[in-house]
């Protein structure tokens, strides 16, 4: 999608990067100040190369975030993913994740510590294309993730 983007975070203008991820090249709207990145509406399912996992993401999402979209300007909705909270807006279907998410997001998918720094000493292109690898490297435990099993109980005196 075209036009320039500003953060929600920090209104700093985004800047439209160009890189290759695990399955394809992509462009991300990536924020020089905080290192937060913007995907467009099928971005992810690029990275990824999973529709349904951005689909999830997407629909899932509820709640207002308190961010308007950089995209389209409308109020952004909140959709958890672990112990991160990823920002969606509705209307445009696209997904804000500020610094840090999405290798919280893969940390927690493995049960371990993000191997990458969350601060801001490695911004743009590079901590882009690190995040999106990190975050939609293991599809199917990101799947899981999203829409996790419920086991349930039944007391046994009933």
């Amino acid at each position: 999608m075209a036009g320039a983007l500003r953060c929600p975070r920090d209104g700093a203008d985004a800047r439209l990067e160009t890189t290759s991820g695990p399955r394809r090249r992509f462009r991300l709207d990536v924020c020089p100040r905080c290192g937060g990145a913007f995907f467009d509406r099928g971005e992810i399912a690029k990275i990824s190369g999973d529709h349904e996992m951005e689909r999830m993401i997407v629909e899932y999402a509820a709640g207002a975030s308190g961010l308007a979209c950089p995209r389209c300007g409308r109020e952004m909705a909140i959709r958890p993913v672990g112990d991160i909270t990823l920002d969606v807006c509705p209307s445009c279907r696209g997904v804000w994740v500020d610094s840090g998410e999405l290798e919280a997001a893969a940390g927690t998918l493995r049960g371990q510590v993000p191997p990458m720094s969350t601060s801001n000493d490695m911004i743009g292109l590079a901590r882009a294309a690190m995040m999106a690898h990190a975050a939609f490297g293991p599809t199917a435990t990101l799947r899981l993730l999203l829409n996790p099993k419920i086991k349930r109980q039944v007391p046994e005196d009933l």
